[in-house]
């Protein structure tokens, strides 16, 4: 059985780091995107950064629960940012352009939102 771990962080920058861990697919989708919908709804924080590193394995599943939590968040005056895509995840990135879609930063560390940041260390279209 597939499965995925959520794990909440607030960082000292105001936003929360959401840890994912194991295989988001078809499977394990529904419960990522219900638990960053509700993660989004209920914390005052303005940013949640995903960091992918855990991912053993991310299907188009994985993109569009991505692309909705985007959506989500823009809809409530929050964003999301994606680090350390891995491997293929980070090549599947880059070749459909996912960073037009939702902000992608190497590392977790290399995001910083606060007012006046340059942001040169997020991948931007």
């Amino acid at each position: 059985m597939d499965s995925v771990s959520f794990e909440i962080r607030h960082r000292h920058d105001g936003a929360a780091e959401v840890r994912l861990g194991g295989e988001l697919d078809l499977c394990t989708g529904p419960d990522v995107a219900s638990r960053l919908r509700r993660l989004l709804q209920t914390s005052p924080v303005e940013t949640v950064v995903l960091d992918l590193g855990g991912l053993s394995y991310c299907d188009c599943t994985g993109l569009n629960v991505f692309a909705n939590a985007q959506r989500d968040a823009e809809l409530l005056g929050k964003s999301i940012v994606l680090t350390r895509p891995r491997g293929l995840l980070r090549r599947v990135f880059d070749s459909v352009q996912f960073g037009r879609v939702v902000r992608i930063a190497d590392e977790a560390n290399q995001f910083d939102d606060r007012e006046g940041s340059s942001g040169a260390d997020v991948a931007e279209p």
